[in-house]
């Protein structure tokens, strides 16, 4: 078994052997046995699984004990001939399965279909190659199709096809959503395909049988690359498209990142906490006030027709429009050090880089996008941040900054936004 569902099986066992209540299985058809019942009560448990810990471990070490050959049987999980501690494992993990309603009705099964779902799980090969999916549009019908080869253990494909043609009342794109179990899907677009109009698709191939269900090792076809096909070309998708149909997932929490060598670190990106000191953890988090003064701002300033693209630059103007850069009496005064930046933009409203940019980080994280904050240094040394955002394995990078700091003369505005030219973290270290 993989090392995925090894975790499984630990995370699952100690909630186990403090558990007494027994999980009644069916018996085999010539009622000789049931897989897994070791001690032949009927009933397959965590007593099973100690009993035949303590059988392996006498038998190991020269203790034989005679068994029957249906006790044998029973006790050989992965039929091997051999009644060994991974036998008891499976005992023990069926158990635990069982005992929170689990749908599949014997051991035999549940280890074929777990050994699959981790197979899945952990994929990790060139799913593009592998599923080689193909591309037609029908304009007479105004339909996408999309073929694709199989890609091995998978029971279904997850499609999700996008167009920029109609938005919906929360301004999210078209979408058209399935889950089919054959190699193919036809999506009914709104309008004819064109250069203005285009599409992008989505799909992720998975596993299921009963209640045993996994994505493809968080892996998908994506074909943002492919945004029409109309004439062969296959041009990226506009800005404005990507940003308002990416794949998004709220969130509350968002790392920080320090760009350079510092405090022993060994010169690449790496995650610090809001102190600078080297962590795994998020820095910042958006509190219960922030997220109810975020909410109200979305509220009393955003439209039902406003795509993601379009109240993320408001934000952005917002901020740079009405926020004082802060004083070191206001710095202090209002400890905007905490991490409560959108307290800082919209009752204070004043900041530096970090409380601007913050803001913003949260606003973003409060959208369910995969952003992160930069800690980044001038020429003399002292610390400036901005915000990233990742869609799709691309880095967007984002700033803001109060009008104050504006030169009209250059034409230079202390803001910018979805920039790809320099990002800091094309690839984020683990």
């Amino acid at each position: 078994m993989k090392k995925t569902g090894r975790k499984i099986i630990a995370g699952l066992t100690g909630a186990v052997i403090c558990s007494s209540a027994p999980v009644i299985v069916p018996v085999m058809a010539d009622n000789s046995f049931i897989l897994g019942d070791f001690n032949n009560d009927g009933e397959i448990n965590a007593v099973d699984a100690t009993a035949m810990l303590q059988y392996y471990s006498d038998n190991s070490t020269g203790n034989t004990v005679e068994l029957s050959e249906e006790t044998r049987k029973s006790a050989d999980i992965d039929g091997d001939g051999e009644i060994l501690a991974t036998d008891a494992t499976w005992v023990l993990m069926y158990y635990a399965y069982l005992s929170v309603e689990g749908k599949v009705n014997n051991i035999s099964d549940f280890r074929y279909y777990t050994e699959i779902t981790d197979n899945m799980a952990s994929y990790d090969g060139n799913i593009y190659e592998d599923m080689s999916v193909t591309e037609s549009y029908d304009s007479s019908a105004n339909q996408l199709n999309l073929n694709w080869k199989p890609l091995e253990n998978a029971t279904g494909y997850r499609v999700d096809v996008y167009t920029d043609q109609y938005y919906d009342e929360n301004g999210q794109p078209f979408r058209y959503s399935g889950d089919v179990s054959e190699c193919h899907f036809t999506a009914q677009l709104p309008a004819e395909l064109s250069a203005e109009n285009n599409y992008r698709y989505r799909i992720t191939p998975y596993f299921h049988y009963e209640d045993l269900k996994t994505d493809c090792g968080k892996k998908y076809v994506d074909g943002s690359l492919g945004t029409y096909f109309l004439t062969g070309n296959r041009p990226y998708n506009s800005l404005k498209f990507r940003i308002n149909s990416a794949d998004l997932h709220p969130h509350d929490s968002y790392a920080l990142y320090d760009i350079r060598y510092n405090n022993g670190f060994d010169g690449r990106p790496t995650r610090v906490n809001a102190y600078g000191y080297k962590t795994q953890q998020d820095a910042f988090f958006i509190s219960d006030n922030d997220r109810e003064l975020l909410e109200t701002f979305i509220e009393e300033n955003f439209t039902p027709d406003m795509t993601n693209y379009d109240r993320i630059i408001y934000l952005m103007e917002w901020i740079h429009d009405n926020i004082e850069y802060a004083t070191e009496e206001q710095y202090q005064e209002h400890t905007m050090w905490d991490g409560n930046f959108i307290k800082d933009v919209f009752e204070v409203k004043a900041g530096q880089c970090l409380q601007y940019n913050g803001a913003l980080a949260e606003y973003l994280a409060y959208l369910g996008y995969d952003t992160y904050m930069l800690r980044m240094y001038t020429t003399g040394g002292i610390h400036h941040y901005r915000a990233e955002l990742n869609i799709d394995g691309i880095v967007y990078g984002m700033e803001v900054g109060d009008k104050g700091s504006d030169n009209p003369e250059t034409d230079y505005k202390w803001m910018w936004a979805f920039d790809t030219n320099q990002p800091m973290l094309i690839n984020r270290p683990n």
